[in-house]
């Protein structure tokens, strides 16, 4: 029962390591099956505000540059979407207003190897080795290559938010409690998640074919929401550095969905100018829903 929930937290929130099934399969497993059925679908380049309209990519991009914190979704190692979040940045940054780019991807340990990559100080091989990226995220650096290669030949800091997934782990498996005394409490303790944001979690391990137990059921709504709580509290921390700056992060759809991730964790720690983005496919099957984010928008196909 302990792996089906490691496994359900690695699908929906977590999503460390590489993890079995298409692209598309990923994504349904992320919005629920509901979803899957009646997702929303849009052209590559089209953007859709949350009550359905379609509206111009101006439009959108003008009114995510009004927020203090952008999200922006993927599914992981998915070329595409990572062309996509280079592209939105690059046009956020067009104002010249300071920026930062904030990394689900990596723990906070491996800021100075970002750190060190920005500035030009490391070639490709030696920031990995010196991030220890296939440790820690373990998908292909090809894809984020674009987003990585902005940030460095613009000069964009960026921001590792994240914890190490062990802390996550040992949340699912023991706790928060046993998980914090056996990390050194990376994090506060996070904010009790929406109800809707529960059941939608209840469903995707349900999908792995086990009904947990709600003790089970608990630590893996407690490990997803303390994987939210950890890159919120990265976030906010960039903020209190650079009070100037417009924050982009970048991260799993599923912790953006509903807004009941990262960015009520977000609000729990009373930043509320967050808006959201989330790509979404060109084709069926097109698993997330109208309403998933403040925008979503075709990035293309996920084979692409």
């Amino acid at each position: 029962m302990i792996r089906s929930l490691l496994a359900a937290l690695l699908v929906l929130g977590a999503q460390v390591g590489t993890v079995g099934g298409t692209q598309a399969a990923r994504a349904a497993d992320l919005a629920g099956p509901a979803a899957a059925a009646s997702g929303r679908c849009a052209p590559e380049g089209a953007w859709v505000a949350a009550d359905g309209r379609e509206v111009p990519a101006a439009e959108a991009l003008a009114a995510l540059a009004q927020a203090r914190v952008v999200l922006l979704g993927e599914t992981h190692a998915t070329p595409a979407h990572h062309r996509w979040q280079a592209d939105v940045v690059a046009a956020l940054a067009a104002d010249g207003r300071p920026l930062v780019v904030a990394l689900e991807q990596l723990p906070r340990a491996a800021q100075p190897a970002l750190d060190a990559w920005v500035e030009g100080r490391l070639d490709e091989a030696a920031f990995l080795e010196a991030s220890d990226w296939q440790r820690t995220w373990g998908h292909d650096f090809g894809a984020y290559r674009p987003l990585f290669a902005l940030a460095r030949a613009r000069r964009l800091p960026m921001r590792a938010v994240n914890v190490d997934r062990a802390f996550v782990r040992t949340v699912a498996r023991e706790g928060f409690e046993a998980a914090s005394a056996a990390h050194g409490a990376p994090i506060g303790r996070p904010a009790p998640p929406p109800p809707a944001y529960v059941e939608m979690l209840r469903g995707a391990f349900a999908m792995h074919g086990k009904a947990p137990d709600e003790d089970l059921l608990a630590r893996f709504v407690l490990a997803q929401a303390s994987w939210d709580r950890a890159m919120a509290e990265g976030i906010a921390k960039a903020l209190a550095e650079r009070p100037e700056a417009r924050i982009v992060a970048v991260m799993g759809s599923g912790h953006i969905l509903g807004g009941h991730g990262v960015r009520h964790q977000l609000r729990a720690l009373g930043h509320g100018r967050v808006l959201s983005a989330i790509p979404v496919e060109s084709q069926p099957p097109c698993p997330i829903p109208d309403g998933a984010a403040d925008f979503l928008a075709g990035a293309g196909q996920t084979g692409r």
